[in-house]
């Protein structure tokens, strides 16, 4: 038996606006809110900070499930049945205006 886990993020996505934002508004929100943009902070390196928002969020979103995605293929309880060809793990984006999945590389 062969399973699939998506990885999905979606468009416009507010926790990753909010780890975006300059460390002193991070520090601002709740400490469980802090910790969830700690786990996507690693996520936005290279990010070009020149670009405009809007951009950003979206390459952002888009580096986050793939960093997820690393994430699941290291756990030791999927290493094996990933390499033993009973897993796969594939990443998205929702698109909110138009209520598809797109599918990434």
């Amino acid at each position: 038996m062969r399973g699939a886990i998506l990885r999905l993020g979606h468009e416009g996505c507010g926790a990753v606006t909010a780890a975006l934002e300059p460390e002193a508004a991070r520090k601002t929100e709740a400490k469980d809110i802090q910790e969830l943009l700690a786990l996507i902070l690693p996520a936005l390196k290279g990010i070009d900070s020149k670009l405009s928002l809007t951009e950003r969020v979206s390459r952002g979103v888009e580096s986050n499930v793939r960093w997820s995605i690393q994430q699941l293929q290291n756990a030791p309880d999927l290493k094996e049945k990933i390499a033993g060809g009973h897993l796969r793990i594939v990443g998205g984006v929702y698109e909110l205006e138009t209520g598809r999945v797109r599918l990434l590389n």
